[in-house]
């Protein structure tokens, strides 16, 4: 009865990874859609604007953009993940 109860286990823990795979691979499709929406919406306020690619405003714009989502991104990541175990 006890290897049972362990083969149980074992079956709920390969589930339970299961799922925070696909919860990983789910939030990693939608941070880059994200990313890549942000930086098309800039370029085109920026392209707008009248502000040249190469210009270092616009580099600024698209470097800050980056940094956020490098960097703020992964935090909120692991929050999100911690909520659903």
């Amino acid at each position: 009865m006890v290897n049972l109860n362990f083969n149980a286990v074992a079956f709920e823990q390969k589930f339970h990874l299961g799922y925070l795979v696909r919860y990983m691979d789910t939030m990693e499709l939608q941070f880059k859609t994200l990313y890549s929406e942000t930086k098309t919406k800039v370029h085109e306020e920026l392209k707008q604007s009248g502000i040249d690619e190469n210009s270092e405003d616009y580099q600024l714009e698209m470097s800050v953009i980056e940094h956020q989502f490098v960097d703020k991104y992964p935090q909120i990541f692991r929050e999100q993940m911690l909520a659903s175990i």
